[in-house]
Parts: structure tokens; C-alpha cells; sequence
């Protein structure tokens, strides 16, 4: 998929978030924080980023889709342990886009912000670069999480969003 093809980003991160595998998940994360940080710098809200924390939320503790050719360039290690430090990335990663959302959300004074210390404290609590140590982690902070931004949250802004818009096309 060309960048750009779509008619919108959000549009592209929604294609991304569609397509299986790890490339796309990273692709879609990368673009996400850009376009979130963005947004933000251009005195967006936290909501900006409501639709890719949604997704992400929605895999958080799920493991990574990682074919053999998502490994490129040298491996001096072997094919598992790069293949655990390549979830346990991505892993991280779903965290550290979870956290600027959050940072914002908590400086708008939303209950989001309650996410903010997530990424920090998985750092300290689990070991660097095991998979099975960060999902049992996060596993056991799912209601947490689930909870500082439930489903029926994302769709009242959902729809709060898409009124903003309708109302911008009128």
C-alpha cells in the first residue's frame, strides 16, 4: 500500500490496521504517533488519536503475527530469540503509542491519563525482552486499562467525532 493512496491518513492507518502481520502493525503504529503528535502540535486533542488507541487497545496483549521475512538484515542471534525480541518490540511499542495518548488525555484531565505511568512501569516490572514476561504483565492490568478507556467510551466519542464532522461538512 502507497502512502498517500487514500483519501486520508486515518484512512491509511484503517487500511493498515485491516492487513495482517507485523509489518503493517508497525507501519500503522509509526504512522499513528506521527499523525497523533501532529495533530496535538497543532492544538488537537488527545482524541485525535481515539481510533488507532482503540486498535491498539483491542491487541494489546495479544502476540504479534511474525513471519520469518518481517526479520530482515543480519541476525547474529537465533531465529527464536530474534523472533521473542521482535514481539517483545512490537509489544512495547503498542505501550509507548498507548503512553502519548495518555499523556495528553491526562493533561486534558481526562480519565485516560490514568494510563500515563503504563509504559514506565512495565519497563521496571518485567523483564527486558521477554514476550511471556510482558504479557502476563499486561494480562494482569487488562481491567485497568479496559478500564481507564472502556468500549462504550471509544463509542460515545466515536460518534462525537463523527457529528464534528458532519457538522464541519454542512
Amino acid at each position: 500500500m502507497d502512502y498517500g493512496l487514500l483519501d486520508s491518513k486515518i484512512a491509511t492507518m484503517a487500511a493498515l490496521h485491516r492487513i495482517p502481520g507485523a509489518r503493517a502493525e508497525i507501519a500503522l503504529i509509526s504512522i499513528g504517533r506521527g499523525y497523533f503528535q501532529n495533530c496535538i502540535a497543532h492544538r488537537g486533542k488527545w482524541t485525535s488519536g481515539v481510533h488507532i488507541l482503540q486498535w491498539t487497545l483491542n491487541r494489546l496483549t495479544d502476540a504479534p503475527a511474525i513471519a520469518a521475512n518481517d526479520l530482515l538484515g543480519p541476525v547474529t542471534l537465533t531465529l527464536e530469540r530474534t523472533h521473542e525480541l521482535a514481539i517483545w518490540d512490537i509489544l512495547f511499542f503498542r505501550l509507548i503509542f498507548v503512553a502519548d495518548v495518555a499523556q495528553q488525555a491526562k493533561e486534558e484531565g481526562d480519565p485516560l491519563g490514568d494510563l500515563v505511568d503504563l509504559l514506565d512501569a512495565a519497563v521496571v516490572q518485567t523483564q527486558p525482552g521477554s514476550p511471556e514476561s510482558l504479557t502476563k504483565w499486561l494480562r494482569k492490568r487488562a481491567e485497568k486499562i479496559r478500564g481507564a478507556f472502556p468500549p462504550a467510551r471509544y463509542d460515545e466519542l466515536r460518534r462525537e467525532l463523527r457529528r464534528a464532522d458532519d457538522d464541519e461538512a454542512a
